[in-house]
Order: structure tokens, then sequence, then C-alpha cells
């Protein structure tokens, strides 16, 4: 046997022990995925117009059941689905301002980058930076006021009116 002939046989014995501890580690990172819990509940902030008009935050939370999203994969959590009638993407900079109005919609805010604040009628204000998640469905009454604090993009959702 030659000394190249050797060679490969030594090369292709190195290659299929990194085939087999690839096939290995991608066995451990299924069995870690299925292991690890996924996080049960996430929060978002609603805004919303009481009977007689006036605007009030509150926190609400999603629960998360455990699905089997993809058959092939670990189950995953999946809140309840809402309806959406359109989606966009909103570019505000900074100091931008909207004295008080009513919401045309009910939308769904996630801001992605920048800082936002938002007041209710009822005189409480809160901020929305990064991953703040926003229901706004002060649609009637009073409404609300809003200013950019830092330039800004978000996801904004126009969600159905199906509250009933």
């Amino acid at each position: 046997m030659t000394q190249n002939a050797r060679r490969r046989g030594g090369d292709n014995q190195i290659v299929k022990k990194r085939q087999e501890t690839q096939r290995n580690r991608g066995k451990l990172c299924v069995e870690n995925k299925q292991k690890r819990a996924f996080q049960k509940v996430m929060r978002y902030i609603r805004l919303f117009a009481d009977a007689t008009g006036e605007s009030h935050f509150e926190d609400v939370e999603i629960e998360f059941a455990e699905t089997e999203y993809i058959s092939s994969s670990a189950p995953l959590g999946l809140s309840l689905l809402s309806s959406a009638t359109q989606l966009g993407f909103m570019n505000a900079r900074a100091g931008w301002e909207a004295d008080w109005h009513p919401s045309a919609a009910r939308n769904f805010f996630v801001v992605l980058t920048g800082e936002w604040e938002v007041t209710a009628s009822d005189g409480e204000t809160r901020r929305f930076g990064p991953q703040g998640l926003l229901l706004v469905e002060d649609t009637t009454g009073k409404g609300h006021k809003s200013r950019v604090i830092s330039d800004s993009i978000a996801v904004m959702m126009e969600l159905a009116d199906n509250r009933g």
C-alpha cells in the first residue's frame, strides 16, 4: 500500500469521525430543545375606553398552550390567534406628536426601535421601548396623546373588530 493510499484511508476515518460527532451533536440539540420549557405567559399593554369615554391602560397576560406546531420538532407555546385586516410598518422621527385623538381602528403595535410615550385621558402616561407591545382599542371617547421620544420603527397590525 502506498503512502498516499494510507493517508487517504486515515483521512476517510477522520471524516467518518467528524460526521458521527456532528450527528451526535444534532441529537443532543434536539434532546435539549425538547427538555427546555417555553415561556408560559407574556404581557402586553391595552389602551381602551370605558363606558364614559375615558381611556385607561390595562396590563394583559397572554397564556401559551403547548402545541405541536411542526410534527418533526419539539412542541412550542402558541397563544390564541386574532384576525388582522392589515399589517404595516411605521417609521417616526423623535419629536413627532399627536394631540388627543381616539384610535381610527383596533391596532396592535410592536416597537422595534426607539421609544414612544402615550398618555391616556385618565392622565396615566406609559413609555414603550424596543419589544414594547401595545394594543390600542380606544376607538371612541376622548382618546389619547402620543409622542415619539427617540426615532422609532414599529410594526402596526390593524385587528378585526371581533370583540363581540
